[in-house]
């Protein structure tokens, strides 16, 4: 995970984000790698979570409906 700091001269309170992107999630996924980047999240608690891509690899979700 990214450490980024952002600065602005307006007055807003100090925030963490988790920003996700393109994770193309499919019925082979490597659930070892979700699951780091959900520890990550978990470990650095952020205020907010934002995805940012692709979440799915296809549009045809009927294999995860199981």
């Amino acid at each position: 995970m990214h450490t980024e700091i952002f600065t602005t001269k307006k007055n807003i309170k100090e925030l963490k984000l988790a920003l996700l992107s393109d994770i193309h999630y499919h019925s082979n996924y490597n659930k070892k790698v979700f699951d780091k980047i959900i520890n990550q999240i978990k470990n650095n608690k952020p205020d907010y979570i934002t995805i940012a891509g692709d979440i799915l690899d296809s549009s045809n979700t009927k294999k995860l409906d199981k």
